[in-house]
């Protein structure tokens, strides 16, 4: 059993592999990985498709499509700084898309997905996550992850 993390560092596949369960893959930008280039991202297709993992975990950046973000957005005073803000949001919503793209090669497949980002996110209401959500094999799970001792860390420090 393989698990691939998208926009992810290895860390449930870490976890896994240190576990004897399963090899890990990961794409995130701290290991090199661009998903946003067209290159890369066409290279990382290529190896899951090879590697054909029983697990893809998607773990988009969810700033940009946060309540805070939304609320960012309203006071863009200036049109370079609404410019900047809006660009940013169309990346944020086209990788949510990519990752609905790979979970969906995984349902053909036979194979799994988790979709991992906070319930006020706005990204769950986007058509190509509807889509999924519709699906009678497809499950949608709320829950907290600080259950399962994760943090945020910013200058400050760690917080719960």
């Amino acid at each position: 059993m393989i698990i691939a993390e998208l926009f992810s560092p290895s860390r449930v596949g870490a976890m896994a592999e240190r576990q004897g369960i399963a090899p890990n893959i990961a794409f995130d930008i701290k290991d090199g990985w661009d998903l946003m280039d067209h290159e890369q991202r066409t290279q990382a297709q290529k190896i899951i498709r090879e590697r054909r993992p029983r697990l893809v975990i998607g773990s988009p950046p969810c700033t940009k499509l946060s309540a805070w973000q939304h609320m960012r957005a309203a006071r863009c005073t200036t049109q370079a700084a609404q410019e900047k803000y809006d660009a940013e949001y169309a990346e944020a919503i086209l990788q949510v898309h990519l990752c609905c793209t790979e979970y969906e090669k995984q349902i053909r497949r036979g194979e799994w997905f988790l979709h991992e980002h906070p319930y006020t996110a706005s990204s769950w209401r986007l058509e190509k996550v509807q889509q999924l959500l519709r699906r009678n094999d497809v499950y949608f799970v709320k829950g907290s992850m600080c259950e399962y001792g994760m943090t945020a860390h910013d200058d400050a420090g760690e917080a719960k």
